[in-house]
């Protein structure tokens, strides 16, 4: 997993800013920068083989779930916070253009979406190493 500057077209890249922490219940990889505190949170640009990534806010919750098309950003679904006519209980969706340019208009998630989320968003996941938080 890598961001703008490590992404290889071929495929992989050149050094792992992310490292996996653990998943959630249903499959999808968590993940956090290896070097957070020189680094906002957020998902890769780019994916290696996963279709989608989880990260977690400061209470370490699912926050954000990322998903990836052709190895690209597609869309991030997100809750935890107010956005235009969504309250901080409300999920949420951004999409991203194929130039890879988030929309900071939010829209409302389709039935797949929120299907994906509904029982991973805003609850605790599987750890590495341990069998749950």
């Amino acid at each position: 997993m890598g961001g703008r500057g490590t992404y290889i077209a071929s495929g992989g890249f050149t050094k792992e800013t992310y490292k996996t922490v653990g998943t959630t219940s249903n499959g999808i990889k968590v993940i956090e920068k290896i070097d957070s505190k020189n680094s906002s949170a957020n998902t890769p640009l780019f994916s290696n083989t996963s279709t989608a990534y989880a990260i977690t806010g400061t209470d370490d919750k699912i926050k954000q779930v990322t998903l990836y098309e052709n190895r690209k950003k597609k869309s991030d679904i997100d809750i935890g916070h107010t956005h235009g006519k969504f309250g901080v209980k409300d999920v949420h969706v951004h999409d991203y253009s194929p130039e890879g340019a988030r929309s900071s208009i939010a829209r409302e998630p389709t039935t797949e979406e929120l299907e994906l989320v509904k029982n991973i968003m805003q609850k605790e996941y599987i750890k590495n190493g341990n069998s749950n938080k």
